[in-house]
Protein backbone atom coordinates (compact mmCIF):
# COMPACT_ATOMS: atom_id res chain seq x y z
CA UNK A 1 0.00 0.00 0.00
CA UNK A 2 1.80 3.22 -1.01
CA UNK A 3 1.91 6.34 1.65
CA UNK A 4 0.89 9.04 -0.51
CA UNK A 5 -2.17 8.75 -2.26
CA UNK A 6 -3.11 11.39 -6.09
CA UNK A 7 -7.22 12.13 -6.09
CA UNK A 8 -6.18 12.90 -9.54
CA UNK A 9 -4.02 11.22 -12.15
CA UNK A 10 -1.29 12.58 -14.19
CA UNK A 11 -2.52 14.63 -17.35
CA UNK A 12 0.22 13.32 -19.37
CA UNK A 13 0.04 9.70 -19.94
CA UNK A 14 3.06 7.48 -20.55
CA UNK A 15 3.12 5.96 -24.27
CA UNK A 16 3.47 2.17 -24.28
CA UNK A 17 5.80 -0.02 -26.57
CA UNK A 18 3.91 -2.40 -28.19
CA UNK A 19 6.30 -4.94 -27.36
CA UNK A 20 5.66 -4.48 -23.44
CA UNK A 21 2.50 -4.94 -23.98
CA UNK A 22 2.72 -8.14 -25.98
CA UNK A 23 5.42 -9.15 -23.52
CA UNK A 24 2.70 -8.67 -20.65
CA UNK A 25 -0.08 -10.28 -22.19
CA UNK A 26 2.23 -13.19 -23.21
CA UNK A 27 2.95 -14.14 -19.31
CA UNK A 28 0.03 -16.20 -17.80
CA UNK A 29 -2.18 -13.89 -14.94
CA UNK A 30 -1.24 -16.75 -11.93
CA UNK A 31 2.70 -15.51 -12.48
CA UNK A 32 1.93 -11.90 -12.51
CA UNK A 33 -0.27 -12.12 -9.13
CA UNK A 34 2.05 -14.62 -7.35
CA UNK A 35 5.14 -12.06 -8.47
CA UNK A 36 2.60 -9.17 -7.08
CA UNK A 37 2.58 -10.42 -4.13
CA UNK A 38 6.19 -11.59 -3.86
CA UNK A 39 7.14 -8.68 -4.41
CA UNK A 40 4.65 -6.32 -2.48
CA UNK A 41 4.64 -8.93 0.83
CA UNK A 42 7.88 -10.66 0.52
CA UNK A 43 10.10 -7.90 2.37
CA UNK A 44 7.86 -7.88 5.08
CA UNK A 45 7.32 -11.66 5.71
CA UNK A 46 11.36 -11.81 5.69
CA UNK A 47 12.03 -9.30 7.83
CA UNK A 48 9.05 -10.68 10.60
CA UNK A 49 10.76 -14.42 9.69
CA UNK A 50 14.00 -12.71 10.98
CA UNK A 51 12.70 -10.90 14.00
CA UNK A 52 10.84 -14.48 15.12
CA UNK A 53 13.75 -16.57 14.32
CA UNK A 54 15.55 -16.11 18.08
CA UNK A 55 12.73 -16.74 20.35
CA UNK A 56 13.07 -20.83 19.74
CA UNK A 57 16.73 -20.80 20.97
CA UNK A 58 16.33 -18.48 23.34
CA UNK A 59 13.16 -20.39 24.61
CA UNK A 60 14.96 -23.81 24.71
CA UNK A 61 18.29 -22.42 25.97
CA UNK A 62 16.28 -20.64 28.66
CA UNK A 63 14.54 -23.82 29.78
CA UNK A 64 17.93 -26.27 29.19
CA UNK A 65 20.19 -23.57 31.05
CA UNK A 66 18.18 -21.82 33.92
CA UNK A 67 14.85 -24.80 34.49
CA UNK A 68 16.40 -27.99 34.14
CA UNK A 69 20.19 -27.25 35.44
CA UNK A 70 19.91 -24.36 37.68
CA UNK A 71 16.32 -25.53 38.71
CA UNK A 72 15.40 -21.72 38.80
CA UNK A 73 11.93 -20.90 37.67
CA UNK A 74 11.48 -17.06 38.76
CA UNK A 75 14.55 -16.41 36.48
CA UNK A 76 13.98 -18.73 33.29
CA UNK A 77 10.49 -16.81 33.52
CA UNK A 78 11.71 -13.34 33.78
CA UNK A 79 14.24 -14.19 30.74
CA UNK A 80 11.39 -15.60 28.56
CA UNK A 81 9.32 -12.48 29.43
CA UNK A 82 12.14 -9.90 28.94
CA UNK A 83 12.73 -11.94 25.57
CA UNK A 84 8.79 -11.89 24.47
CA UNK A 85 8.90 -7.67 25.65
CA UNK A 86 11.84 -7.34 23.34
CA UNK A 87 9.99 -9.54 20.22
CA UNK A 88 6.86 -7.20 20.66
CA UNK A 89 8.34 -4.07 20.64
CA UNK A 90 10.33 -5.09 17.72
CA UNK A 91 7.21 -6.19 15.60
CA UNK A 92 5.11 -3.03 16.88
CA UNK A 93 7.85 -0.69 15.56
CA UNK A 94 8.22 -2.46 12.32
CA UNK A 95 4.66 -2.82 12.18
CA UNK A 96 3.90 0.94 12.52
CA UNK A 97 6.79 1.67 10.18
CA UNK A 98 5.16 -0.05 7.01
CA UNK A 99 1.29 0.35 8.22
CA UNK A 100 1.02 4.17 8.88
CA UNK A 101 -0.38 5.95 6.06
CA UNK A 102 -0.82 9.64 6.15
CA UNK A 103 -4.00 10.15 4.18
CA UNK A 104 -4.40 11.86 0.74
CA UNK A 105 -2.73 15.58 0.03
CA UNK A 106 -5.25 18.17 0.43
CA UNK A 107 -4.97 20.72 -2.63
CA UNK A 108 -4.06 24.37 -1.64
CA UNK A 109 -6.73 26.44 -1.78
CA UNK A 110 -7.11 30.06 -3.40
CA UNK A 111 -7.16 31.85 -0.51
CA UNK A 112 -4.49 30.11 1.58
CA UNK A 113 -1.65 32.30 2.84
CA UNK A 114 0.69 29.07 1.89
CA UNK A 115 -0.80 29.05 -1.53
CA UNK A 116 0.03 32.94 -2.04
CA UNK A 117 3.41 32.55 -0.50
CA UNK A 118 4.88 29.82 -2.74
CA UNK A 119 3.10 32.01 -6.03
CA UNK A 120 4.83 35.05 -5.00
CA UNK A 121 8.35 36.03 -6.79
CA UNK A 122 11.20 35.80 -4.70
CA UNK A 123 11.80 39.23 -3.66
CA UNK A 124 15.90 40.71 -3.63
CA UNK A 125 17.29 42.10 -0.83
CA UNK A 126 20.17 44.23 -1.17
CA UNK A 127 21.66 43.52 2.47
CA UNK A 128 21.41 39.93 2.27
CA UNK A 129 23.21 40.05 -0.98
CA UNK A 130 26.56 38.16 -0.74
CA UNK A 131 29.48 40.23 -1.69
CA UNK A 132 33.16 39.05 -2.73
CA UNK A 133 36.30 39.85 -1.21
CA UNK A 134 36.88 42.84 -3.17
CA UNK A 135 33.64 44.68 -3.18
CA UNK A 136 33.63 44.20 1.37
CA UNK A 137 37.31 45.23 1.13
CA UNK A 138 36.32 48.08 -1.14
CA UNK A 139 33.38 49.81 1.09
CA UNK A 140 30.73 51.44 -0.76
CA UNK A 141 30.23 51.50 -4.64
CA UNK A 142 30.91 54.24 -6.76
CA UNK A 143 27.40 54.18 -7.88
CA UNK A 144 25.84 54.65 -5.08
CA UNK A 145 28.59 57.85 -4.51
CA UNK A 146 27.27 59.15 -7.68
CA UNK A 147 22.93 59.19 -6.60
CA UNK A 148 23.96 60.72 -3.44
CA UNK A 149 24.25 64.58 -3.35
CA UNK A 150 26.28 65.31 -0.54
CA UNK A 151 29.42 63.38 0.29
CA UNK A 152 27.93 63.58 4.07
CA UNK A 153 25.10 60.82 2.94
CA UNK A 154 27.73 57.97 1.65
CA UNK A 155 28.34 56.26 4.89
CA UNK A 156 30.93 53.11 5.40
CA UNK A 157 28.92 49.76 4.47
CA UNK A 158 30.29 47.82 7.64
CA UNK A 159 28.10 45.43 7.15
CA UNK A 160 29.78 44.44 3.76
CA UNK A 161 32.70 42.30 5.69
CA UNK A 162 30.10 40.85 7.12
CA UNK A 163 28.44 39.47 4.63
CA UNK A 164 31.43 38.17 2.92
CA UNK A 165 32.23 36.42 6.12
CA UNK A 166 29.37 34.26 5.60
CA UNK A 167 30.36 33.39 2.37
CA UNK A 168 33.90 33.32 3.77
CA UNK A 169 34.14 30.71 6.94
CA UNK A 170 30.65 28.32 5.42
CA UNK A 171 32.46 27.14 2.18
CA UNK A 172 30.76 23.93 0.40
CA UNK A 173 31.73 20.52 1.22
CA UNK A 174 33.02 17.85 -1.27
CA UNK A 175 30.29 14.90 -2.10
CA UNK A 176 32.66 12.89 -0.67
CA UNK A 177 32.66 14.34 2.72
CA UNK A 178 29.49 12.42 4.51
CA UNK A 179 31.10 8.98 3.29
CA UNK A 180 34.82 10.04 4.70
CA UNK A 181 32.18 10.42 7.67
CA UNK A 182 30.42 7.01 8.09
CA UNK A 183 33.77 5.52 8.00
CA UNK A 184 35.52 7.24 11.00
CA UNK A 185 32.17 6.88 12.65
CA UNK A 186 32.18 2.93 12.17
CA UNK A 187 35.73 2.72 12.73
CA UNK A 188 35.34 4.63 15.76
CA UNK A 189 32.78 2.13 17.04
CA UNK A 190 34.37 -0.84 16.37
CA UNK A 191 37.53 0.82 18.38
CA UNK A 192 35.39 1.72 21.36
CA UNK A 193 33.51 -1.83 21.32
CA UNK A 194 36.99 -3.16 20.54
CA UNK A 195 39.41 -1.40 23.03
CA UNK A 196 36.95 -0.73 25.41
CA UNK A 197 35.30 -4.00 26.60
CA UNK A 198 39.32 -4.74 26.74
CA UNK A 199 39.95 -1.88 28.97
CA UNK A 200 36.78 -2.01 30.70
CA UNK A 201 37.51 -5.94 31.71
CA UNK A 202 41.03 -4.89 33.47
CA UNK A 203 39.80 -2.09 35.39
CA UNK A 204 36.79 -4.68 36.81
CA UNK A 205 40.23 -7.39 37.19
CA UNK A 206 42.42 -4.85 39.17
CA UNK A 207 39.53 -3.97 41.35
CA UNK A 208 38.67 -6.94 42.32
CA UNK A 209 42.39 -8.33 42.68
CA UNK A 210 41.93 -11.00 39.92
CA UNK A 211 44.21 -12.42 37.27
CA UNK A 212 43.26 -13.05 34.13
CA UNK A 213 43.21 -17.18 34.00
CA UNK A 214 41.50 -16.54 37.77
CA UNK A 215 38.48 -15.04 35.75
CA UNK A 216 38.33 -17.10 32.95
CA UNK A 217 39.50 -20.65 34.36
CA UNK A 218 36.87 -21.22 37.53
CA UNK A 219 39.18 -24.74 38.44
CA UNK A 220 41.81 -22.78 39.17
CA UNK A 221 39.91 -22.32 42.90
CA UNK A 222 40.97 -26.31 43.22
CA UNK A 223 44.74 -25.47 43.61
CA UNK A 224 43.67 -23.50 46.96
CA UNK A 225 41.37 -26.22 48.50
CA UNK A 226 42.61 -27.69 52.11
CA UNK A 227 42.94 -31.33 52.54
CA UNK A 228 39.65 -33.38 53.31
CA UNK A 229 39.02 -33.95 56.93
CA UNK A 230 39.06 -37.80 56.32
CA UNK A 231 42.56 -37.67 54.67
CA UNK A 232 44.27 -39.39 57.65
CA UNK A 233 41.83 -42.73 57.05
CA UNK A 234 42.32 -42.35 53.25
CA UNK A 235 46.04 -42.54 53.54
CA UNK A 236 46.02 -45.94 55.41
CA UNK A 237 44.56 -47.25 52.25
CA UNK A 238 47.25 -47.65 49.84
CA UNK A 239 45.59 -49.46 47.18
CA UNK A 240 44.24 -45.60 45.35
CA UNK A 241 47.50 -44.24 45.07
CA UNK A 242 49.02 -43.48 42.02
CA UNK A 243 52.19 -44.21 40.33
CA UNK A 244 52.92 -40.56 40.01
CA UNK A 245 52.23 -40.42 44.02
CA UNK A 246 55.56 -42.64 45.26
CA UNK A 247 58.22 -40.79 43.29
CA UNK A 248 59.27 -37.68 44.47
CA UNK A 249 59.39 -35.55 40.54
CA UNK A 250 60.92 -32.69 42.14
CA UNK A 251 63.91 -34.23 43.17
CA UNK A 252 64.34 -36.21 39.32
CA UNK A 253 64.44 -32.75 38.46
CA UNK A 254 67.36 -31.35 40.59
CA UNK A 255 69.12 -34.25 39.53
CA UNK A 256 71.64 -35.12 36.38
CA UNK A 257 70.97 -38.66 34.26
CA UNK A 258 74.20 -40.02 36.16
CA UNK A 259 72.81 -39.66 39.28
CA UNK A 260 69.16 -41.03 38.27
CA UNK A 261 70.95 -44.13 37.22
CA UNK A 262 72.76 -44.61 40.44
CA UNK A 263 69.68 -44.14 42.14
CA UNK A 264 67.33 -46.39 40.15
CA UNK A 265 68.58 -49.47 42.31
CA UNK A 266 67.34 -47.89 45.34
CA UNK A 267 64.11 -46.51 44.44
CA UNK A 268 60.58 -47.94 44.81
CA UNK A 269 60.63 -47.27 41.20
CA UNK A 270 61.51 -50.42 38.44
CA UNK A 271 63.81 -49.52 35.45
CA UNK A 272 61.53 -50.19 33.14
CA UNK A 273 58.96 -47.56 34.92
CA UNK A 274 61.15 -45.01 35.24
CA UNK A 275 61.67 -44.81 31.40
CA UNK A 276 57.97 -44.25 31.24
CA UNK A 277 57.82 -41.24 33.83
CA UNK A 278 57.42 -37.64 32.51
CA UNK A 279 60.40 -35.36 33.40
CA UNK A 280 58.38 -32.40 34.07
CA UNK A 281 56.21 -31.67 37.09
CA UNK A 282 52.16 -33.14 36.52
CA UNK A 283 50.13 -29.61 35.69
CA UNK A 284 48.96 -27.61 38.81
CA UNK A 285 45.57 -28.29 38.09
CA UNK A 286 46.19 -32.26 38.53
CA UNK A 287 48.37 -31.63 41.59
CA UNK A 288 47.51 -28.27 42.95
CA UNK A 289 50.32 -26.02 44.88
CA UNK A 290 48.43 -25.96 48.63
CA UNK A 291 48.23 -29.62 48.83
CA UNK A 292 51.01 -31.39 46.80
CA UNK A 293 51.16 -34.25 49.25
CA UNK A 294 47.21 -35.24 48.96
CA UNK A 295 46.76 -37.51 46.53
CA UNK A 296 42.87 -37.20 46.78
CA UNK A 297 43.28 -33.51 45.78
CA UNK A 298 40.58 -33.23 43.12
CA UNK A 299 41.39 -32.52 39.94
CA UNK A 300 38.76 -31.25 36.93
CA UNK A 301 38.60 -34.36 34.82
CA UNK A 302 38.17 -36.59 38.12
CA UNK A 303 34.88 -34.50 39.23
CA UNK A 304 31.06 -35.24 38.37
CA UNK A 305 29.04 -32.78 36.92
CA UNK A 306 27.56 -31.76 39.80
CA UNK A 307 30.97 -31.06 41.64
CA UNK A 308 31.94 -28.81 38.35
CA UNK A 309 28.65 -26.81 38.44
CA UNK A 310 29.67 -26.23 41.97
CA UNK A 311 33.03 -24.94 41.35
CA UNK A 312 31.63 -22.71 38.56
CA UNK A 313 29.27 -20.77 40.81
CA UNK A 314 31.75 -20.52 43.31
CA UNK A 315 34.70 -19.34 41.31
CA UNK A 316 32.22 -15.53 41.55
CA UNK A 317 32.24 -15.56 44.48
CA UNK A 318 35.82 -16.92 46.20
CA UNK A 319 38.55 -14.28 45.62
CA UNK A 320 41.60 -15.52 47.35
CA UNK A 321 43.84 -12.23 46.20
CA UNK A 322 41.05 -9.79 46.50
CA UNK A 323 42.00 -7.34 49.66
CA UNK A 324 39.09 -4.91 48.48
CA UNK A 325 39.03 -2.20 45.75
CA UNK A 326 40.71 0.36 47.58
CA UNK A 327 44.10 -1.75 48.59
CA UNK A 328 43.86 -3.25 45.16
CA UNK A 329 44.12 -0.19 43.69
CA UNK A 330 46.87 0.89 45.54
CA UNK A 331 48.57 -1.99 45.25
CA UNK A 332 49.23 -1.21 41.74
CA UNK A 333 49.00 3.12 41.28
CA UNK A 334 50.20 4.10 44.85
CA UNK A 335 53.48 6.11 45.02
CA UNK A 336 56.05 5.93 47.95
CA UNK A 337 57.05 9.40 49.74
CA UNK A 338 60.83 8.29 49.33
CA UNK A 339 60.92 7.46 45.36
CA UNK A 340 58.04 9.55 44.16
CA UNK A 341 59.37 10.12 40.62
CA UNK A 342 60.94 6.52 39.64
CA UNK A 343 57.41 5.23 41.03
CA UNK A 344 55.36 7.28 38.62
CA UNK A 345 57.83 6.56 36.03
CA UNK A 346 56.48 2.74 36.25
CA UNK A 347 53.44 3.09 36.20
CA UNK A 348 53.46 5.37 33.03
CA UNK A 349 55.95 2.88 31.52
CA UNK A 350 54.28 -0.71 32.25
CA UNK A 351 51.16 0.21 34.02
CA UNK A 352 51.03 -0.20 37.54
CA UNK A 353 53.77 -1.38 40.18
CA UNK A 354 53.08 -4.11 43.01
CA UNK A 355 53.96 -2.83 46.13
CA UNK A 356 53.77 -5.94 48.36
CA UNK A 357 54.38 -10.06 47.09
CA UNK A 358 58.02 -11.72 46.59
CA UNK A 359 56.88 -13.01 43.07
CA UNK A 360 55.33 -15.89 44.68
CA UNK A 361 53.62 -15.15 47.49
CA UNK A 362 50.74 -12.57 48.40
CA UNK A 363 48.78 -11.17 50.71
CA UNK A 364 45.89 -13.26 50.74
CA UNK A 365 41.45 -12.54 51.32
CA UNK A 366 41.42 -13.29 54.99
CA UNK A 367 37.72 -14.33 54.11
CA UNK A 368 38.85 -17.06 51.26
CA UNK A 369 40.12 -19.68 53.90
CA UNK A 370 36.85 -20.15 55.44
CA UNK A 371 34.91 -20.13 52.20
CA UNK A 372 37.52 -22.80 50.66
CA UNK A 373 36.61 -24.68 53.57
CA UNK A 374 33.38 -24.50 52.74
CA UNK A 375 33.54 -25.47 49.41
CA UNK A 376 35.55 -28.61 50.10
CA UNK A 377 32.74 -29.66 52.61
CA UNK A 378 30.29 -29.32 49.27
CA UNK A 379 32.49 -31.02 47.11
CA UNK A 380 33.18 -34.52 49.07
CA UNK A 381 29.08 -33.97 50.25
CA UNK A 382 28.73 -34.33 46.37
CA UNK A 383 30.89 -37.14 45.38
Amino acid sequence: MPLVHFDNPPMIRHTRRTSSRSQKTGIPKIIRRVWHLITTYGPAIVAVAFILSAMPSIILVTIAHHYKIERTVKVSIMHIFIACLLEFMALSSFIVCISRDPGPIQQLGSGDAERAALDAPPRSNENDEELSLAEALAGPSIKDAESSEDDSDIEVDDQGEKRWCRKCWAPKVLDSTPFHALYLALGGAIFTICMGSFAGFHVYLVTTGQTTIEQLSPYMLLRYLPPPRTVDARKSNDSDRSFESDVDLQSMLNTGPEEIQLNTSSSLVSPAGLETLPLYPPPGHSMPVASRQNSFQLAEHTMTREQRRIVRSAAGKIRIYDLGWKRNWVELYAARPERYFLDWLEIFWWGGRGTSGNGRSFPRNPKAGHMLERLREHLDGTS
